[in-house]
């Protein structure tokens, strides 16, 4: 909440890449004019190297590893946790999500009230 970085294990953060570690600082700012916005994370070096398949996989785990420390879901971490989940699935995988979240979307406002969620379990 200070925006001061700490690293428990110095070893790994040392370990990612420069790339790595820049796009986790840039999402990481506390003042928002200084994070990156979703256009600019997309455009990130760090995902550019990715969509080129020139990622190293102690890349990806470790910031994985550092997203599941971080506490609580913000809209950064919503953000980061659905682009693993993205590359991870196929393409069918995902059209099948998506159908799927499209149907517990009621109202279309592209997110789940709590009204839907409730409607859904019981539907299930």
């Amino acid at each position: 909440m200070k925006g001061e970085l700490h690293h428990k294990n110095e070893a790994v953060w040392k370990s990612l890449s420069k790339e790595a570690r820049d796009f986790i600082q840039a999402l990481l700012q506390v003042n928002p004019k200084n994070r990156l916005s979703a256009s600019e994370a997309l455009q990130h070096p760090w995902l550019e190297l990715h969509s080129k398949g020139g990622l190293k996989a102690k890349d990806l785990s470790g910031a994985l590893a550092s997203l599941k420390k971080f506490s609580g879901f913000t809209k950064i971490k919503q953000g980061m946790l659905g682009f693993f989940v993205q590359n991870m699935l196929s393409q069918r995988e995902l059209n099948e999500l998506a159908q799927q979240f499209k149907d517990l979307d009621k109202d279309g406002s592209g997110a789940l009230s709590p009204q839907e969620v409730r409607q859904a379990l019981k539907e299930i």
